[in-house]
């Protein structure tokens, strides 16, 4: 039995833990409260309700508060055949399937399960939380959810526990949302909370495995203010929201010794935002660990360009993975969003990391239907990066998203959200979303080029060379995938994502389902 039950997961086949819900878990269990994250929840529900609900009937009881959705990462699991390599298709095409990707149960499944809880504890609250939560102001997950907790939910999650502990707990506020369902918003910078000087430790019962690849968090915010990000903790000052760098290499010792991880991906916004920080970190942690880790982050290509030293620095400390915002290689649209970086100075760094760095997996992603793109300088520079020298070795195309109506349904806003006529934005039909840029560059003709150069890839990946993606490949080793049939994949002899990798994916959450029986 638990207070608290938390359901999180990431629909991809290869497997990462979402961090959000164990850092949660983590600040419920330091008060003292008991807490269950049920993992690879899209795949529970995927191999049927009747999973999910042998876990209900384990973990909820008399004193169980709450159930919680951490709704990031929470596509439903369609098996469709495409040749012969039975991708997972993860479908998301309109409003409907956005709500529906985000609930995961059907309708005639949430009836289901929420009566079996109601059987066993009927005080119980359903609350969804995660980036996605803003939807609860439409009534959108109705009749699932209570309680949204839109924002960070280091403090808010611990508030709502108290509150329905005792009723009479007086320092939270709701809103009120459209079908009778409770709001609870986060402060947007969650200053409240000291996430510098907290340590993240892996419980007995999230059952992380021997030699598993994890994530972990290094730093919130980000220094820079991209005029396309909503992030709130954009525009921080260098340093701010770091952790103790005593914390982290506790963190890094203690999962070494109880698991054996020297793989992990960072959780950060600019992991490179700034020389200073990658010296402390290097000096204070990576250089007094008596073991070798490998990582991959999100980092900014142009601060390698201005601080060059720090490519070299980065090798030392262990870097076998990046992941790139660069955007796009026209130089006036990435200066309308504070990318200034040319096309040629974005392959000459490039190439110098590439040398530098050896074997690491270099991907980027870029955004289709930037301020003074046309379909014309977007094809020029999707081609360049196809090239089969070009110093990339995966790269990701997505449609620009524009939503005029966000100031009344999310919490956080873009610069684009906030003042699309000032980056030159119009809407001309009454969907929200169907943006024109500048260039009479449409949200229609952006889908129409991304689904022509990803083609059959359904991973939409524009794949490079004889590597995957740092994820895909430390995400398969996690589920139990081969190191011989991780080479025949990154040889292009088989493809990245196959049936047997499904079948392989359905077994580990058949033993993750029994080892949770078993607690």
């Amino acid at each position: 039995m638990a207070q608290i039950i938390i359901c999180a997961g990431i629909s991809l086949i290869p497997y990462i833990r979402p961090v959000g819900a164990f850092q949660i878990a983590n600040v419920l269990r330091r008060a003292g409260y008991t807490v269950q994250v049920i993992d690879q929840f899209p795949w529970i529900v995927h191999l049927g309700v009747d999973q999910i609900l042998k876990l209900f009937d384990k973990f909820v009881g008399p004193e169980t508060l709450w159930i919680g959705f951490s709704t990031n990462w929470f596509r439903r699991i369609n098996r469709t055949h495409s040749g012969n390599t039975g991708r997972v298709e993860l479908v998301e095409k309109t409003h409907e399937d956005f709500v529906n990707n985000t609930r995961v149960f059907t309708l005639e499944e949430v009836d289901i399960v929420k009566n079996f809880v109601y059987s066993k504890n009927p005080n119980v609250k359903f609350v969804a939380g995660g980036a996605r939560s803003f939807i609860g102001r439409t009534g959108d997950l109705k009749p699932l959810i209570d309680v949204y907790v839109e924002g960070y939910g280091d403090i808010e999650a611990l508030k709502l526990t108290k509150w329905l502990e005792d009723p009479s707990y007086s320092d939270i506020s709701f809103s009120q949302n459209e079908d009778g369902s409770l709001g609870l918003r986060s402060e947007p910078k969650a200053e409240g909370f000291d996430f510098q000087n907290f340590k993240f430790t892996w419980a007995p019962e999230d059952l992380v495995n021997s030699g598993e690849a994890l994530p972990m968090e290094i730093a919130r915010g980000c220094i820079f203010n991209c005029a396309f990000c909503s992030y709130p903790l954009n525009g921080r000052k260098k340093l701010d929201y770091l952790k103790d760098p005593m914390i982290l290499k506790e963190q890094f010792e203690e999962n070494y010794e109880r698991f054996g991880t020297q793989h992990y991906f960072f959780l950060d916004d600019t992991f490179n935002d700034s020389p200073q920080k990658l010296e402390i970190l290097y000096e204070q942690v990576f250089s007094k660990l008596k073991f070798k880790i490998g990582f991959s982050a999100f980092m900014r290509l142009d601060l390698f360009h201005a601080h060059p030293h720090t490519i070299d620095l980065m090798k030392e400390m262990g870097v076998d993975g990046a992941q790139f915002g660069i955007e796009s290689l026209n130089y006036d649209a990435n200066k309308t969003i504070g990318k200034g970086i040319s096309r040629d100075r974005i392959r000459d760094t490039l190439v110098k990391i590439k040398n530098s760095w050896g074997d690491a997996i270099v991907d980027s992603q870029f955004i289709i239907g930037l301020p003074n793109e046309d379909e014309a300088s977007i094809r020029s520079w999707i081609e360049e990066l196809m090239e089969p020298d070009y110093p990339l070795d995966f790269v990701k195309i997505d449609a620009l998203f524009l939503n005029r109506s966000s100031k009344e349904t999310k919490t956080w806003q873009s610069q684009f959200e906030l003042n699309p006529e000032k980056f030159g934005y119009t809407f001309p039909t009454s969907n929200p979303m169907a943006w024109v840029n500048n260039r009479g560059f449409s949200q229609a003709d952006a889908f129409r080029l991304k689904r022509e150069y990803e083609g059959n890839n359904k991973e939409g990946l524009v794949k490079k060379k004889d590597k995957m993606a740092w994820v895909i490949y430390h995400g398969h080793k996690n589920i139990g995938v081969s190191t011989r049939a991780l080479d025949l994949k990154k040889q292009g002899k088989v493809d990245t994502i196959t049936s047997l990798d499904y079948q392989t994916r359905l077994e580990f959450v058949k033993t993750y389902i029994q080892r949770l029986l078993e607690l």
